[in-house]
């Protein structure tokens, strides 16, 4: 198996290149399991009540699938392939904030750790009108966090926002957001800019700056399934707002919706 993540760099001065690095790496499933089990047991270290919750449930799929591997018919893997890609996919997120933040930043975590395990098994019974999304929204606001530091940039405790990181004398606030859908792209953002610039009132700083980063899982992939490349670039549903910005014929630009930040 093949996994990309956040890799170990550096990133340069002052936000004038803001660059987290990215690996491609070969991973055996048993090697992820390892993985996984060493990232479990520092959550728990934490306070995560790991026994019972989805954390728990992935890592059994884990091991079926390891076994089913060699003898593939008596489990019928073949019936569960949502299930092994919904597995796969937040196991290795779970990896990535252990390899990012595990001994560096565990106060960062146990801030959060409460929630980790938080939400339904399957990433498509996620409903938002139950708050059933927090235990993954915090995940997320993690893996971005790791794989920052990992790049090199200083991660601060006491945060603006979602996250807040140090560059050299600029301070970032950083929003976290995950749409559930196309439709809710356009004000997944702009609400993100405006609780930027709310946070951002709090310094009177000279260089302080706000970023948004938007997950869009749920927007290319609302199914959850195994996604081929041709199929990603021939049927990926990409919202009109993002088009628009992509393709430069929408006239508002990054800075309309996010005054005072940098990117989103």
């Amino acid at each position: 198996m093949r996994r990309l993540h956040g890799g170990d760099g550096g990133h340069e001065p002052a936000l004038q290149g803001l660059v987290v690095s990215v690996v491609v790496e070969d991973v055996t499933y048993a090697s992820l399991l390892t993985r996984y089990e060493n990232a479990l047991a520092w959550y728990a270290s934490l306070g995560a009540a790991i026994h019972n919750s989805r954390l728990h449930l992935y890592q059994q799929t884990l091991r079926s699938l390891i076994a089913g591997h060699e003898d593939p018919e008596p489990l019928g893997l073949a019936d569960r392939e949502r299930a092994i890609v919904n597995t796969l996919f937040e196991v290795n997120q779970h990896c990535d904030i252990y390899k990012g933040l595990a001994g560096r930043h565990d106060d960062h975590v146990k801030d959060r750790i409460s929630f980790v395990p938080d939400g339904p098994w399957q990433y498509t019974d996620e409903r938002p009108s139950t708050s059933s999304n927090r235990g993954r929204n915090v995940v997320f606001e993690l893996v971005v966090a790791s794989w920052l530091a990992r790049s090199g940039f200083e991660i601060v405790r006491e945060a603006v926002g979602d996250l807040t990181l140090r560059v050299d004398d600029a301070v970032i606030a950083l929003e976290c957001k995950r749409p559930q859908s196309g439709a809710g792209f356009e004000r997944a953002v702009k609400d993100a800019g405006r609780q930027v610039r709310h946070r951002l009132k709090r310094y009177r700083k000279s260089y302080v700056r706000g970023l948004v980063a938007v997950e869009v899982t749920k927007i290319i992939n609302p199914r959850f399934g195994l996604l081929i490349g041709s199929e990603l670039s021939a049927g990926m549903v990409i919202p009109p707002f993002l088009a628009g910005l992509r393709s430069g014929k929408r006239s508002c630009s990054h800075r309309q919706l996010l005054p005072g930040c940098d990117a989103a």
